[in-house]
């Protein structure tokens, strides 16, 4: 990895894209390691129970042959809804320190998640975020269904009806995607700068301001790029269960597991990308909007001049320097001259 002073600076889109591919190919096994805890065991649920048990649905045979599908669609619910906060927060930890060119192992990156200050916040977080998605998607099922009563009620009313909803549509879907996006960074803040939940939302909000639309490209870029390889990976096995299932038979053991196989691997492959994408933003937009760069590096120069002190060799004590000398060697050394007594009549 590279320095992570010469790394940090402010990105376009094509640059972030440039980096993701870089991060994603140099953190290959340690990504891949995290995303497996999570896609691994959810496609066994979703795909293999799901269409092992779909083709035998009857509910005129009573619900022998329905509650096996229910509960293998209820496990992968319940585990995507548990489990992809932990992974997600263990991913955007992993994918910050790798952009901080800090060592990190899967472990390190999961025990960053492991308090309930973290995984709760990013749990609510998840749960806010499916609220304003169920809303959107409510108000615009509400507004399809009044038409649909308005035009059969009376077909004159249902000539102003239509204008009406299709304007509450729109601004459902645009209001639900807009607090979606202003949300995007949640996770980021939530894993790398440990604030409140109340904090990190009302931080989200505001590094988002003014980063709309290029956070909406990547996105949109990344999901579109993940879901065409990972649609054209499963499509001959996809195509092959569809067509048993048309002809009414039971789709073989080996292309349930086959399919199984392939999706977890693709799923698993595929998704770091878009978490890189969204971690890459999170540090241009710090950089842009608050110097990050210029702290990381002050942080780094500080720490190197604290490391340098303290590996220097300290001074000795210095000796005392007097220009008294001990008494006896005044003595030994100064001695008053001896006058030789006087001869002669002044003697006496």
């Amino acid at each position: 990895m590279k320095d992570s002073t010469r790394k940090m600076r402010p990105m376009g889109i094509a640059d972030i894209l440039d980096e993701t591919v870089e991060l994603y190919k140099t953190s290959f096994v340690l990504l891949v390691g995290i995303a497996a805890v999570l896609y691994v065991p959810y496609s066994i649920f979703s795909q293999y129970l799901t269409m092992k048990y779909y083709p035998r649905l009857d509910a005129a045979k009573g619900p022998g042959d329905i509650l096996p599908f229910i509960g293998a669609t209820a496990v992968g619910i319940l585990w995507v809804m548990i489990v992809s906060p932990f992974v997600t927060g263990a991913m955007t930890c992993a994918i910050s320190e790798r952009y901080l060119s800090h060592p990190t192992t899967v472990l390190a990156s999961f025990k960053r998640v492991l308090s309930w200050a973290v995984f709760g916040r990013i749990l609510l977080a998840v749960v806010v975020t499916f609220a304003v998605t169920f809303a959107m998607m409510g108000v615009i099922g509400g507004v399809v269904a009044l038409c649909v009563v308005v035009g059969y009620a009376n077909t004159m009313w249902l000539f102003a009806a239509v204008p009406i909803g299709l304007i509450l549509t729109l601004g459902a879907m645009f209001g639900g995607c807009y607090v979606l996006l202003r949300l995007a960074l949640i996770n980021c803040i939530i894993v790398v700068e440990l604030k409140g939940i109340v904090e990190s939302f009302s931080r989200a909000w505001t590094l988002m301001a003014g980063n709309m639309l290029k956070c909406l490209g990547l996105l949109a870029l990344s999901t579109f790029v993940v879901g065409i390889v990972s649609s054209l990976v499963v499509q001959p096995t996809q195509t092959m269960l569809t067509m048993s299932m048309v002809k009414g038979g039971r789709p073989a053991e080996w292309l349930l597991i086959l399919h199984t196989l392939i999706g977890a691997s693709s799923s698993t492959l595929l998704a770091p990308i878009t978490s890189i994408v969204t971690i890459l933003l999170y540090y241009d937009i710090r950089i842009r909007k608050e110097g990050f760069d210029l702290e990381l590096l002050a942080n780094e120069l500080h720490a190197k001049s604290q490391q340098a002190t303290a590996w220097a060799p300290q001074p000795l004590p210095q000796e005392q320097i007097t220009t008294q000398l001990p008494q006896e060697q005044v003595t030994t050394q100064v001695q008053p001259e001896q006058v030789p007594p006087e001869e002669g009549p002044t003697a006496q």
